[in-house]
């Protein structure tokens, strides 16, 4: 699931790309079309391993790599008409959450729904919002402030310690 913490005018062409990094970690890279009239988050719960601390989720940097899923669309010449879809823990300090600037949009790593209160407040989302998911309550968050006006996102690209290694996430549900 995604999740803007401002009203956008559209979102559309999703791309999605996962892949084991190890056995423990796995690589995300996600990529969109968007228009918004303000600054504003891109939140994506991530099932990490728990507990997690804030450094845990590696953001990669691909804006010099803007065409990352046309490259790997051509992986599949064959296909029509279709879209390619730190490890230690800590407890939450009061301080901030830190700012990693990654190609053209800042990010950071919201280790429980509680630390959102050590985000910015531009991009955080209604206290409410968590209580009313609880299918997110033992997630991190990677949370991408983009801003405003109609774009093509670079692909936003970062690994994580997974929770269940037998599997891989895809966030697939925009809310």
């Amino acid at each position: 699931m995604c999740c803007f913490s401002q009203p956008v005018r559209s979102v559309h062409s999703t791309n999605i790309f996962a892949r084991p990094a190890d056995e423990r970690r796995q690589f995300l890279v996600y990529s969109m079309t968007l228009d918004a009239r303000k600054e504003l988050a891109m939140i994506l719960p991530l099932p990490v391993k728990t507990p997690a601390a804030e450094n845990v989720v590696e953001f990669i940097d691909l804006q010099g790599y803007p065409n990352f899923f046309a490259d790997l669309e051509q992986g599949f010449p064959n296909r029509r008409n279709s879209r390619a879809l730190g490890e230690s823990a800590s407890h939450a300090s009061a301080a901030t959450l830190k700012v990693l600037q990654v190609g053209s949009f800042e990010a950071s790593f919201v280790p429980t729904v509680t630390d959102f209160s050590r985000l910015d407040e531009r991009f955080r989302l209604p206290e409410n919002v968590w209580g009313n998911l609880p299918a997110y309550g033992a997630y991190g968050f990677a949370v991408f402030k983009l801003k405003p006006g109609a774009m093509t996102v670079h692909p936003m690209a970062f690994s994580f310690p997974r929770q269940n290694t037998n599997t891989l996430f895809f966030p697939t549900v925009h809310s």
